[in-house]
């Protein structure tokens, strides 16, 4: 799998400069954005209600959209 990634990251498959933006008005801290993404694009930060997501490398991102698929609030969108 790192494998794949990595050449998704040299070829920019996908990697056109989109990158994942959280709403935290929905975001209810599921994880599951963090979990799913391949491309490690996410961190866990803590917060005063809990763990949420954090998108901490968004170059990384190659836009398979996994999180946003799922995302159980559809908090999250791909932008440039």
């Amino acid at each position: 799998m790192e494998i794949i990634i990595n050449i998704l990251k040299i070829n920019k498959i996908g990697g056109n400069g989109m990158h994942p933006k959280i709403d935290y008005d929905k975001c209810v801290g599921s994880l599951e954005c963090y979990d799913v993404c391949p491309a490690d694009v996410f961190d866990e930060e803590e917060t005063e209600d809990g763990k949420r997501a954090k998108v901490a490398r968004p170059d990384d991102c190659t836009e398979c959209e996994q999180c946003v698929d799922s995302c159980p609030t559809d908090a999250i969108e791909l932008v440039d």
